[in-house]
């Protein structure tokens, strides 16, 4: 079994001392003025072989930290950000081969506790994972279909669909969960998470267009092609310089 090899790394601010204030406001319930909350990158990094960490740190700026956060915040367990996709060509680049990163921004609460938090001003279920530890191990993570949470809709109906369409952020709109509603009653049983996520992404306006393609008119009289239709028309023609269209 090949060894793998992981730095853990605290990097800089994740935000301006006038973000963390509108973030206090948003975050806490009742403001007192003991709390404090400070806000840091970390990167993972796992490598196949061992890494140069100096450069690494000098690279990121960011060095090695055996103090653990109140919780941290990053990608979905079992996905690759576009950050880690980024960064990872950029240290490719560099020289450094055979190796993953991810970021994390690790909060430190004093004074108040996780469950004051309002957390969806800086959490988003659909993309997001938040973790308790130090997420070690999160690229050893893998999801299977025994892992599905399932949506109790068959016990507890539209409301288990709106519920899911909550706490996941699928930001399914009324017309939808009724549609979802009226299909798992057919089918007769429960939903799992990712086939709602699944439904949410191909029914969502960036890939049905759905606004776009609408009827529309100005001042009360219907215009005949869809805004669509008109971003689509600025390539018709002779356009020889033309290359590429929306």
């Amino acid at each position: 079994m090949s060894k793998s090899f992981n730095l853990f790394l605290q990097g800089q601010s994740s935000f301006s001392s006038a973000q963390l204030s509108r973030l206090k406001a948003k975050l806490k319930k009742n403001l007192t003025s003991k709390i404090s909350l400070t806000a840091n990158d970390y990167f993972l990094i796992n490598s196949e072989k061992a890494l140069d960490a100096d450069k690494l740190k000098e690279v990121l700026h960011a060095e090695e930290t055996h103090k653990d956060c109140s919780f941290y915040i990053g990608a979905r367990l079992g996905t690759i950000s576009p950050w880690s996709s980024k960064a990872g060509d950029i240290l490719k680049n560099i020289g450094f081969d055979h190796l993953r990163i991810e970021k994390f921004v690790g909060f430190n609460l004093v004074g108040f506790e996780i469950d004051d938090f309002q957390l969806e001003a800086i959490f988003d279920p659909m993309t997001q994972s938040i973790f308790q530890k130090p997420p070690l191990e999160f690229f050893n993570s893998s999801l299977s279909s025994k892992d599905q949470r399932v949506i109790d809709f068959c016990n507890k109906g539209i409301d288990a669909l709106k519920t899911a369409n909550s706490e996941l952020g699928l930001a399914l709109s009324n017309d939808e969960i009724e549609y979802l509603d009226i299909f798992y009653s057919n089918e007769k049983r429960d939903p799992t998470e990712s086939e709602l996520m699944m439904f949410a992404q191909a029914n969502s306006e960036h890939c049905r267009h759905k606004i776009f393609n609408a009827d529309w008119s100005l001042d009360s009289n219907k215009v005949e092609s869809s805004l669509f239709d008109l971003i689509k028309k600025t390539s018709k023609g002779d356009k020889p310089h033309l290359i590429s269209a929306y």
